[in-house]
Order: structure tokens, then C-alpha cells, then sequence
């Protein structure tokens, strides 16, 4: 099956930022005994002919940024530099429903070794789509 180009929003000498469409693992997964030949390391491999290493991930459900590095060193750095407590990750979300107040999320999450790690997620509305008319 051919699925149309992933949108390149910025490349360099070390890294790759696309648009990860909905729908579409960023690993190739196992999925009921089936590979998922569906995946984003696939596919911007075969667009752009390099290797490459993952930095971040996000749910197959999620569309959204994800970078790519083109060396292991690239991708070490980068990744210490996302897990280090200093640095501070900003999400522009769509939910469905409503939400009026502000509000956070604070529970433990595992880490790749099933070590738990506080994570605190705060979130603003900032915008609602619903017509005043309804209740």
C-alpha cells in the first residue's frame, strides 16, 4: 500500500522534525502477531534515505511533532536534554467535551525500566467550540 509523504517541518545535519498523522505507530509494532508495516521510522526512512533515531514518542492515536536524529550521539544529547528536570514541555490539545476550569493531573509514571517517576500534567482551557446555545 503507498500512504502519502510525511510533511518534513525542519531538517538539519543531526535532526528531523515531521508530522505525525493519527493513526500510525512511531516504532514498528507487533500488533495480534502482525507487524504494523504502517509506522512513521518507516516511512520517513524510505522518504528521506537516511537512518534513523527516534527522540521522542507520541500514541498512535495523537498526531503531532516527533524528531527523528541522524546519529546516536545526536540522539543522546538530545535525548538528555528532554529528560533533564529543567526542561519544560508545552502540548497544544483538541479534547472532546468541555472543560471550564484549569486543572492538573499528578500521578506516577513508569520510565522504559518500569521505575516510577513523578509527573505532573497542568492543563488551561483556553478556547471552546461549542455554540452558546447549548446546555
Amino acid at each position: 500500500m503507498k500512504y502519502p509523504p510525511i510533511k518534513i517541518l525542519f531538517q538539519d545535519d543531526y535532526f528531523i522534525a515531521v508530522e505525525k498523522p493519527s493513526g500510525v505507530f512511531v516504532h514498528p509494532m507487533e500488533k495480534r502477531g502482525l507487524e504494523e508495516k504502517n509506522n512513521l521510522l518507516k516511512r520517513v526512512k524510505e522518504q528521506t534515505g537516511h537512518y534513523l533515531y527516534p527522540v521522542n514518542r507520541i500514541d498512535r492515536p495523537v498526531s503531532g511533532v516527533v524528531l527523528f536524529a541522524l546519529n546516536k550521539e545526536a540522539t543522546r544529547k538530545m535525548q538528555d536534554i528532554w529528560k533533564d528536570d529543567e526542561t519544560k514541555k508545552h502540548y497544544l490539545a483538541l479534547c472532546k467535551g468541555v472543560l471550564e476550569n484549569p486543572g492538573e493531573f499528578s500521578f506516577p509514571l513508569k520510565d522504559d525500566n518500569g521505575n516510577e517517576k513523578p509527573s505532573c500534567t497542568a492543563y488551561k482551557p483556553i478556547f471552546s467550540f461549542l455554540p452558546n446555545f447549548l446546555p
